[in-house]
């Protein structure tokens, strides 16, 4: 591996792990700020505990999907990518896309209609948007995963 392929996959790895960082402080901070909005925004106190628990799962899913893509990132830079276990990370990541639209929609089926409720359904589509690339780079890998036990037979 040569030494800009290895500093790309030292930063990658890096920025995986501050974005884990940061969705970990959110796991705090979200009780502080339901509280807040519960606060200032009386008419949705009501909500105030199932948002809550709807962000703490999202932010879970988050962090969770972030951990398999630094794997995926690591196997990558091993050249370990192309065998059948790889695709165990890629479910996961899938998995965690549908709790996080299932928890958006949750919450946009919750809230009546305001400006929120149109960010949520954005956070819904973008998930659905992310389970399907994903979906589609799982039969890629496949594919590929096929073609390199077939090539490793005739070598």
């Amino acid at each position: 591996m040569n030494k800009k392929t290895r500093f790309l996959g030292w930063l990658l790895e890096g920025i995986c792990a501050l974005f884990i960082a940061l969705c970990a402080g959110m796991l705090f901070l979200w009780t502080q700020i339901a509280t807040e909005i519960a606060a200032q925004a009386p008419e949705f106190a009501y909500l105030r505990i199932p948002a809550l628990i709807c962000a703490e799962i999202t932010t879970a899913c988050v962090i969770v999907f972030i951990v398999c893509l630094w794997v995926l990132i690591h196997k990558a830079l091993v050249k370990k990518i192309f065998v059948y276990p790889t695709l165990t990370w890629v479910y996961i990541m899938i998995m965690m896309c549908a709790i996080a639209g299932i928890c958006a929609l949750v919450c946009v089926i919750m809230v009546p209609p305001s400006p929120a409720t149109y960010a949520l359904s954005a956070a819904l589509l973008f998930c659905v948007a992310v389970a399907i690339v994903l979906l589609i780079l799982r039969n890629l890998l496949c594919e590929a995963i096929e073609q390199h036990d077939e090539l490793a037979g005739v070598i």
